[in-house]
């Protein structure tokens, strides 16, 4: 493939997705912002439930990247039914991980947040908002299974287009239900839950509506979808379960990094909250690319081109990070302005400021990593080298460093967020290994 093509098929792809978690990550960043004026409390609280969401959106990240890695290889050979069935399979897997974690967020909320702070007021706050939101779970599984699909078959601009459309709405909700407009009644934190919601509920509809507009060949009659048999079943899954299971405890381990930041105080929580929302927006692009390149490298394995497939994972991978390191550059340097549109505490400020310029330090490493771990490696069929790679970064690197420095050393909040920065370090150095033995490359779409 010539370079010019190359980076063609890769901005076609990758700048869809990448607007498409702009607009997601400026949801939560709208979110705080309006949020941020009803107090630290209130941000401390709907930044924990929204932990809560993170932690079932990587769940369904799982569920689907393992059923993408499959799709984006049949795309390749064009075997449509196969691709019908691998998308069936993939809802009745989310719908099941939206029940479950709804039944927690729904019937349990004051629980799940007390697990990340032991703040009365943060408690309350955070089970008001997450008893309400938790009812979009099920749209928001819906609508991901077939974003995701729609990336595996390089159509990601109705997803873009939806995302949009959900934007739009929430900011409108927000302002009328959060400060009470339009005759509607301030109703604060759960005014904010209600938004979501109704956001959650729009974007799903436009979906499956531009979806079936286009023809785009991801929706099928049901006898098409759930035509699954148990080999079928089982040759998905024993790729798609390293998936489900890496975003799982990856998740997990991420949430355990936020329990460290909410045990050292409700300041600290909020700083990472408000840090978080730009951090989130930032690392959009690297998303959209990582995405970008595991379809590339799919379609590549699919057709049959193995050579072209190990060129395009280098490629890819030092793009990246060049990446990374200008718009880590970026960030360092305007931290302190970004901040001052906030308002929050001096305090909160000060310290989002500061763990935003640490923030692009690590930001070229982890540009890498998701590259190749989301892209190149699952691209390839390789998922359980990727649950080998994340977890052991996460679990025996980060974690281990910042529970030290936080809970041993009680050192301050800047420097415990760099222990857990560590984990990107040892991950790159993993991956950039393996990248270059090119044992990461599989065919799945043979034999189908």
């Amino acid at each position: 493939m010539s370079a010019s093509r190359l980076w063609k098929q890769l901005w076609a792809i990758a700048a869809p997705i990448a607007l498409q978690n702009l607009i997601l990550s400026s949801i939560n960043l709208v979110d705080v912002f309006m949020i941020s004026r009803l107090g630290d409390i209130f941000i401390a609280g709907a930044g924990i439930a929204n932990q809560i969401y993170f932690l079932f959106v990587l769940t369904l990240f799982g569920i689907n990247s393992g059923g993408a890695i499959f799709i984006a290889q049949f795309w390749g050979r064009r075997d449509e039914s196969n691709i019908y069935r691998t998308i069936g399979l993939a809802l009745l897997l989310s719908q099941g991980a939206a029940l479950l974690f709804f039944a927690f967020a729904f019937f349990a909320p004051e629980r799940l947040i007390a697990l990340y702070s032991p703040d009365p007021a943060v408690i309350s706050a955070g089970a008001s908002y997450l008893k309400t939101v938790s009812w979009s779970y099920f749209v928001t599984a819906l609508s991901f299974t077939f974003s995701m699909a729609l990336r595996a078959v390089a159509k990601p601009l109705a997803s873009l287009y939806a995302s949009v459309a959900c934007l739009l709405v929430n900011i409108f909700l927000n302002y009328v239900l959060i400060f009470g407009h339009f005759g509607f009644p301030a109703l604060g934190l759960p005014g904010a839950a209600l938004a979501t919601l109704a956001a959650r509920m729009v974007e799903s509809a436009l979906l499956l509506l531009f979806i079936r507009w286009k023809q785009i060949p991801v929706l099928a009659p049901a006898r098409a979808l759930f035509s699954l048999t148990r080999p079928f079943i089982t040759r998905v899954l024993a790729i798609s379960l390293p998936v489900m299971l890496n975003e799982i405890l990856w998740s997990l381990g991420v949430t355990l990094y936020h329990v460290i930041y909410a045990r050292m105080g409700t300041t600290a929580i909020a700083s990472i909250q408000v840090e978080n929302s730009v951090e989130r927006l930032a690392f959009v692009f690297f998303i959209g690319i990582g995405a970008a390149t595991a379809t590339l490298i799919g379609h590549s394995i699919g057709r049959g081109d193995l050579e072209e497939t190990k060129g395009l994972g280098f490629k890819l991978s030092r793009f990246s990070f060049l990446l990374g390191l200008g718009l880590g550059t970026i960030l360092a340097l305007s931290a302190s302005l970004i901040f001052s549109l906030f308002d929050i505490t001096s305090e909160v400020r000060d310290n989002a400021v500061l763990l935003l310029r640490l923030y692009g330090v690590i930001l070229p490493f982890r540009a890498f990593n998701v590259t190749n771990v989301v892209g190149v490696f699952r691209g390839g069929g390789d998922t359980r080298y990727c649950l080998f790679v994340d977890l052991a970064a996460l679990w025996i690197v980060g974690l281990p460093m910042a529970a030290l420095a936080a809970f041993l050393l009680h050192l301050p909040l800047p420097v415990v967020f760099m222990g857990a920065g560590l984990e990107e370090l040892a991950k790159s150095w993993v991956a950039f290994r393996r990248l270059r033995s090119g044992k990461w490359i599989h065919s799945l779409s043979s034999d189908s």
